[in-house]
C-alpha cells in the first residue's frame, strides 16, 4: 500500500507514509542535538520538520513525556525508513511476547496479531503495539513474577494517560509489591531522562502543555485528525458540547472507570482473564488522549472475550475488531467508536463473577 504507487520515493514521500514515526524520529534527533526547546513550540517544531523533509510537511505537535526521548534517541541514529520499519517490527514482537504469557491459543494470537488495529497502528507508526504490550504483559504477570510485572506498567510512563486506572487496581487489589515495582519503574525512566537529556525536556513538556490545550481546545472538525480521537472527550465536542462540558463528561466518564476498576481488583474470586478483559477496556475508556491506532489492547480483549460470548454479542465484538481498519478508509465518527469500546467494557461485565455484575 505504501510502496507500490510510488515512482519517485522523495523524502517528502517518505516522512509522510512514516506519518507518527516521523516526529519521534525527529524529536530523537532533536535531543541528540541539546535543542529539545524545539519539542514544546509547534511552530519551531514543524519548522524544523520542513528543513529536513520540505514544505508538504503538515503542522505537528509534540505532546510526550521526555521519557519517551529514551526510545526516540537510539531510533534517530538510523535512516527514517529503516527505523520505521525496525519499530514497527519491535512493536509487534513486544505484542507477541506479551500474548504467549497469556493463555490463549495460536488461532487467538493470530487474530490479535493480524487484526486491524495492529496493522493501522504500524502503519502510522504509532505506539499502540508497545502499549498494549506493556499493560497487558503487567496485568497477565502480577501473580506470577510481580516485579517484572510492576517494571512493564511502569513503563508506561511513556504514555500516562494509559497508566491511569493501573495505580487503582493495584491499590484495589494490595499488589503492594507490584505497585513498588511500577513506581520504581517510573523513576528511573524519569531519571535516566533527565540524566540523558537534561532538565529542559521536562520544563518544556510542562510549558508545551498549552500548545496540546489549544490543539484539543479547538472547534470541532477544524482540524481533520480530531475525527481520529476515540475518547469521551471529542465524543462531547462533536455533538455541539462547550469545553468545559466537554471535560466535565471525560472526567466523569474516566472517574467511573477508576471505581469499576477498583470494585473488580477488590473481587476475591475475579478470574486472571476477566480482570485482564476488563482492565484493558476500561483503560481505552478512561484515557483522556486516545486514537485509532491505540487499540491493539481492545484487539486483545475482543478475542478474550469471543470465546464466552454467544448468539448476536459475537457481532459487537467483531465489530469491535473491525472497526479501527475501517476507519482508515472510511469516516468512523468518535461516537460510534466509543460505544463500540463501551459495548466491550459491557461485555465484559456480563462474563465476571455474578457477585460483580450486581454492582453498581
Amino acid at each position: 500500500m505504501w510502496g507500490a504507487p510510488i515512482g519517485d520515493l522523495t523524502a517528502t514521500r517518505s516522512a509522510l507514509a512514516a506519518r507518527d514515526y516521523t516526529a519521534l524520529w525527529a524529536a530523537g534527533r532533536v535531543a541528540a542535538s541539546g535543542t529539545v526547546a524545539v519539542l514544546a513550540d509547534p511552530v519551531s517544531f514543524t519548522a524544523y520538520l520542513r528543513d529536513i523533509f520540505g514544505p508538504g510537511i503538515p503542522d505537528q505537535i509534540w505532546p510526550y513525556p521526555p521519557p519517551i526521548l529514551i526510545l526516540a534517541r537510539p531510533l534517530a541514529a538510523l535512516p527514517l525508513v529503516t527505523g520505521f520499519i525496525l519499530y514497527a517490527a519491535l512493536g509487534v514482537a513486544a505484542l507477541l511476547l506479551a500474548l504467549r504469557c497469556s493463555t490463549l491459543s495460536g488461532l487467538q494470537k493470530a487474530a490479535v496479531l493480524f487484526s486491524p488495529a495492529v496493522a493501522v497502528n504500524a502503519l502510522t507508526g504509532q505506539t499502540g503495539a508497545l502499549i498494549s504490550a506493556l499493560l497487558l504483559g503487567g496485568l497477565l504477570l502480577i501473580e506470577r513474577r510481580p516485579i517484572l510485572a510492576g517494571a512493564l506498567l511502569g513503563a508506561l510512563v511513556i504514555k500516562p494517560q494509559f497508566a491511569i486506572l493501573v495505580p487503582i487496581g493495584l491499590i484495589a487489589g494490595r499488589y503492594w509489591k507490584v505497585l513498588a515495582s511500577s513506581c520504581a519503574s517510573g523513576i528511573v525512566l524519569a531519571l535516566s531522562s533527565l540524566i540523558l537529556f537534561g532538565v529542559t525536556p521536562w520544563v518544556e513538556f510542562f510549558l508545551g502543555q498549552k500548545a496540546v490545550s489549544a490543539y484539543v481546545g479547538a472547534p470541532w472538525q477544524s482540524d481533520p485528525a480530531q475525527s481520529l480521537f476515540t475518547n469521551v472527550f471529542m465524543v462531547a465536542r462533536s455533538l455541539g458540547a462547550n469545553l468545559s462540558c466537554a471535560y466535565a463528561a471525560q472526567a466523569l466518564v474516566t472517574a467511573g472507570c477508576g471505581y469499576a476498576v477498583s470494585r473488580l481488583w477488590q473481587a476475591p474470586d475475579l478470574p486472571k482473564n476477566f480482570r485482564t478483559v476488563a482492565t484493558l477496556s476500561l483503560t481505552l475508556l478512561a484515557a483522556p488522549w486516545v486514537h485509532t491506532y491505540d487499540m491493539p489492547a481492545l484487539a486483545v480483549a475482543v478475542v478474550m472475550l469471543l470465546p464466552a460470548e454467544p448468539g448476536w454479542r459475537r457481532s459487537a465484538l467483531a465489530f469491535a475488531w473491525l472497526w479501527p481498519g475501517l476507519s482508515q478508509l472510511y469516516s468512523i465518527p468518535p461516537t460510534i467508536a466509543v460505544l463500540s469500546v463501551g459495548s466491550v467494557v459491557w461485555l465484559a461485565c456480563q462474563v465476571g463473577p455474578p457477585s460483580l455484575r450486581a454492582s453498581p
